[in-house]
Order: structure tokens, then C-alpha cells, then sequence
């Protein structure tokens, strides 16, 4: 029956029901760091390497991409995990001062030394996007979103905004907050997690064409949620490896970020806030104009991570949610997927199981 439901999807055959299903077990798996689909594939990035695994029969066809400071290798520190790129039949793999180009079939193509602290990097335009870390002299630290040409040499600066964490201050706030973005169709969207529901849109040459923002209620940051954070980051090994110096600094703000993740995908953006129900996670679909679509609850996305990069173990793809879950018990991954069925403009909340909560009159446009 799954291998049923999942040719259906990669055909384009349209199901007329939701429901969620879990697709395989992924032995090979130990610790994914991020995950996207592109044609019938599912790349899967752990560390250093790829794993590409059949969406037909889930098997894994290869890996490729090692872990070093050689030729060919990438460092992998957990306090800045690498990244990846799927484009134009080619996947690009990054550290934070690294990148290396692959085909699909994971033959090296070229590599590229960053010379400065990213925390993401992507082709943009005639060269690349960048999101910048810089540490200012006086202890406080920027993050900037730049264009830079294909030798890194030229860089322009399109956004910038600070960081909360102060290292002459002692300060580390949580959940970690910065500024990242996604590229679509030659646009580049950039989400402030210090802002409210607000998207800046630029073309290739930077030039900003349009704010997208929604109403949105920020979230306060609760006992609960203090409680079971710092539960997760006691286990974390890069936390618990830290000094005690270190730990102090953590602090929690009054409120939590909009944003948790996003995604732009089939002429939609995706965006996952904070807010949780029945363990499902709140995703709001907006279209390309900013109009709100809908709010989904779904599953599998509620992850606690470390990490200044927007990579996620989900991807949306032909109204299709695909996600990765981590057994506990049997310590194993599974790929798992669920068919969403999304109304235009009419505005419905929508539980895992499709069934609509309630409206929320979305006609109203939110572009500016």
C-alpha cells in the first residue's frame, strides 16, 4: 500500500484524502541533520555525507561526501552544522567556511573555501547569498545577509541585523535566534527571527521588491518551555562539554521568535512558528503574494536544535508533507509522509487529519 500511495505522488495522481503513513524504516540513518526531495529521490545530509535513498522502493543508492579538513572534506562541528543545496541537477554541501560542489551521482565537481563565518550560503544570481556572522570589537556580534560574486572577493550587503548573544556581556540567549533565507524562482526571501510575521523579498541584483507580513501574536516564553529546553540541551554533547562559564550565560527572552523553520516550495511559502497542538506543529501556507492560504497542524517538525541554520528534517513537495521521526525506543528513522489538501483563500485551520478547525477569513492581502 505505501509503495502505492508514494507512486501515486511522484506521478502527479491526485488523492482526494489526507492521512499520514509511514513510508520506511531507515536502518542506515544515525544522525540526519537535514533532509530534501528532489525528483524521485530523498537526500538525507548527516555530517559530512549524503545519502540519497529511492522514493520508489527506499532503498539507498548512494552516499558520498567525507568528513575532514582535506580535499574534498568538510568539517563537521555541531555548534555550526553543514548544510545543503539541491539545484540544477547539482547538490552543494557547505560548512560554515567551505563549500563543495557534487553532481547527483555524488562526483566531486569543485570546492570553494568561504572567507568569512557563514552560517548559509547558496547560489544566487551570477554568485552566491550569504547569511554573514561578524563579531563586532565591542563583544556584541551582526549577522548579515550579503550578495557576493562567484570568488567571494565583491560582497554587498542587502540586511543586516544584531544577534542577542553578547560574549563580553556573558550572554547566550535561547532558543537561538538569527536571520536566514530560502531561494525561489530567482528570489530571495529573508526570514528575521527578531522581527515580527515579516518576510523581505529581493531579486537577483538586491534590489528588495516586497515585504510580506502577516497578524500575528508572539508567543511568551513559559515554564514548560524553559523546562523542557534546557532538559534537551543537558544532553546536547556540544552543551555538555562546555564550561560551567559557558552555561551560565544561557538566558531565556520574554518572547519566543515567530519563525522556527520555513520553506518555499510549489508557488508557497511554509512556515512553522512556535505554537504547538496535540504535538502537532503550526505551519502557515501563504502563496507567493503573501495571501494566508492556510494553518496546518502537523507532525514530526517539533525538534529541539542548537544551530544557526535553517535546516530541517521536513520538505514540502505536490501537497505532500514528507518527514523524518526518530524512533526512541528501537533507535531507528523512519521516512514518513502526508497528503495535505490545501483550499485557496478559504482560510481553514486543518489538524493532521485534514479536518478543518476553523476560519480565519484570509481574503485580506498582507502585501506591502
Amino acid at each position: 500500500m505505501k509503495k502505492i500511495i508514494i507512486a501515486l505522488i511522484i506521478l502527479g495522481v491526485p488523492l482526494g484524502i489526507c492521512y499520514a503513513a509511514e513510508l520506511a524504516r531507515l536502518p542506515e540513518l544515525l544522525h540526519p541533520t537535514m533532509m530534501d526531495i528532489y525528483k524521485d529521490e530523498l537526500f538525507v545530509l548527516e555530517e559530512a555525507s549524503v545519502h540519497v535513498f529511492s522514493l520508489k522502493d527506499f532503498s539507498l543508492k548512494r552516499s558520498f561526501g567525507k568528513k575532514g579538513e582535506g580535499p574534498g572534506e568538510l568539517i563537521s562541528n555541531p555548534d555550526l552544522p553543514n548544510a545543503m543545496r539541491i539545484f540544477d541537477d547539482k547538490i552543494m554541501v557547505y560548512s560554515y567556511n567551505k563549500l563543495i560542489l557534487f553532481s547527483l551521482a555524488g562526483e566531486m565537481l569543485e570546492e570553494q573555501r568561504i572567507p568569512f563565518v557563514a552560517f548559509q550560503v547558496m547560489p544566487f544570481g551570477e554568485g552566491y547569498a550569504a547569511v554573514r556572522f561578524n563579531r563586532e570589537t565591542d563583544g556584541s556580534s551582526k549577522v548579515l545577509v550579503v550578495l557576493c560574486d562567484k570568488d567571494f572577493k565583491n560582497s554587498r550587503t542587502i540586511y543586516e541585523n544584531g544577534l542577542l548573544n553578547n560574549m563580553k556581556k556573558a550572554r547566550i540567549a535561547y532558543p537561538l535566534s538569527t536571520v536566514y533565507f530560502r531561494i525561489y524562482q530567482d528570489k530571495l526571501y529573508v526570514f528575521d527571527q527578531f522581527e515580527e510575521f515579516k518576510i523581505s523579498v529581493y531579486n537577483t541584483q538586491g534590489n528588495e521588491l516586497t515585504t510580506i507580513s502577516q497578524p500575528y501574536e508572539r508567543l511568551r516564553v513559559t515554564e514548560k518551555f524553559k523546562k523542557e529546553s534546557l532538559d534537551w540541551l543537558r544532553v546536547q554533547p556540544a552543551f555538555k562539554s562546555a564550561s560551567q562559564a559557558i552555561k551560565d550565560m544561557f538566558y531565556f527572552n520574554e518572547f519566543l521568535p515567530v519563525f522556527r523553520y520555513s520553506q518555499v516550495a510549489d508557488n508557497k511559502i511554509f512556515v512553522q512558528t512556535y505554537e504547538s497542538k496535540d504535538g502537532l506543529c503550526e505551519f502557515y501556507v501563504l502563496d507567493l503574494k503573501g495571501r494566508l492560504l492556510e494553518k496546518l497542524f502537523l507532525p514530526g517538525a517539533d525538534r529541539n536544535q542548537f544551530r544557526p541554520t535553517p535546516a530541517s528534517l521536513f520538505a514540502f513537495r505536490d501537497n505532500t508533507y514528507f518527514y523524518l521521526e526518530e524512533d526512541i525506543e528501537e533507535e531507528e528513522w523512519s521516512l514518513n509522509m502526508e497528503k495535505i489538501n490545501l483550499n485557496p483563500l478559504t482560510g481553514a485551520t486543518r489538524n493532521s487529519n485534514g479536518a478543518a478547525i476553523s476560519r480565519l477569513g484570509s481574503e485580506k492581502s498582507y502585501l506591502k
